[in-house]
């Protein structure tokens, strides 16, 4: 019984979700290349090491703060450096 029941509620959910779907479809002119985008950021490329997935608009964010902290680190080793002349 409880199998059908969640058999029941992913039907349902389902039918609900195109529901809103078509109906956002119907009032928003959303393009293919609007909806490919979207399908391409939530497709799961991985895991963490926890385990849980990782999106690809997840992946790409941690992409860009990696890149972000590098050219920090950067900075901070030549203001060492500097900082270090200076007192001598």
């Amino acid at each position: 019984m409880f199998a059908f029941k969640m058999i029941h509620y992913s039907v349902l959910s389902v039918f609900f979700l195109n529901f809103t779907l078509m109906e956002n479809f119907a009032t928003e002119p959303y393009t293919v290349q609007t909806v490919t985008g979207w399908v391409k950021k939530a497709q799961i490329i991985g895991t963490d090491v926890t385990g849980k997935p990782v999106t690809r608009a997840q992946f790409n964010a941690m992409q860009k703060e990696v890149a972000r902290l590098k050219e920090e680190n950067e900075i901070l080793k030549i203001a060492a450096v500097l900082l270090g002349e200076h007192r001598k």
